[in-house]
């Protein structure tokens, strides 16, 4: 059986050069690196969203509060 690698997909490089097609490796490996890119930037996007959020007022929280009071907060 072959052995697996996680840089090519379940099977080692070794094993497309003697079994397999090179170019589906070619594809796979490009495929896994831009859906990793995609989910890396959508990540980073998702993050600046909620900081960005974090920072707005809470409708119906009065902004001058007193700083010992417990504070309510929206759920995201």
């Amino acid at each position: 059986m072959a052995e697996l690698d996680e840089d090519y997909g379940n099977y080692t490089y070794e094993y497309y050069m003697e079994y397999g097609d090179l170019e589906e490796l070619k594809v796979r490996r490009i495929l896994k690196h831009a859906c990793l890119d995609i989910t890396k930037s959508s990540l980073r996007e998702l993050s600046q969203s909620i900081s960005a959020t974090e920072m707005e007022s809470v409708p119906g929280v009065q902004q001058d509060s007193d700083p010992e009071e417990p504070v309510e907060s929206s759920a995201l």
